[in-house]
């Protein structure tokens, strides 16, 4: 399993792309959304100053697919993707 700080770190790579942000969601699978998210998104916005607002446990199908339509930014996914997720 990932450590925080590995987690932490690849948030933040992951949101550097848009530092205006206020505020980022999660939405995706449980297995990370209740186990990982939690502690890591408390140490994220201590170091960046950007909060988390909603943490949705909706599965890693959906989760991906709310990144893609622009409406998370961040997705948990707990499996392998499929060929067209990758793309």
């Amino acid at each position: 399993m990932l450590g925080r700080a590995t987690i932490i770190a690849a948030i933040g790579s992951l949101l550097l792309a848009v530092p205006s942000l206020a505020e980022v969601s999660y939405v995706g699978s449980s297995t990370l959304g209740e186990n990982v998210i939690p502690e890591a998104s408390q140490a994220f916005t201590a170091q960046t100053g950007i909060r988390f607002g909603a943490i949705e446990i909706q599965g890693s199908g959906q989760g991906l697919d709310k990144v893609v339509k622009g409406e998370a930014e961040l997705a948990g996914v707990s499996r392998n993707l499929s060929r067209s997720e990758k793309r």
